[in-house]
């Protein structure tokens, strides 16, 4: 299966540490980190739709549909919002942060 475009943003170290940390089982570690890298994807496509004017939505969607890998999909995307790409990953930094301190307790 083929990674979209915007997983080279998403860094699951820290998830992986923190599981770790908690003795759990190799096959528990990657269905965990499975189901983590999931849901920041899901968040990360969310952040791209709430960055990108709404006027490009379906036209991104439909580019995105048809080779969601293409590491040109960013250059589609400044184009049409500048700097969107730092903007997500400051956003999904600070998911992700919210995210461990909720996994912490």
């Amino acid at each position: 299966m083929s990674k979209p475009f915007f997983a080279e943003i998403i860094e699951l170290s820290e998830f992986e540490n923190h599981f770790q940390e908690r003795a759990v089982s190799e096959e528990e570690l990657l269905d965990l980190l499975r189901e983590v890298e999931e849901l920041l994807h899901a968040k990360t496509l969310d952040l791209i739709l709430e960055e990108l004017p709404e006027e490009y939505h379906g036209d991104f969607l439909g580019i995105f549909h048809l080779d969601q890998d293409n590491a040109t999909h960013w250059v589609f995307l400044e184009e049409r919002s500048p700097s969107i790409k730092d903007r997500v990953m400051v956003k999904l930094a600070e998911f992700k942060e919210y995210l461990l301190e909720e996994l912490k307790g």
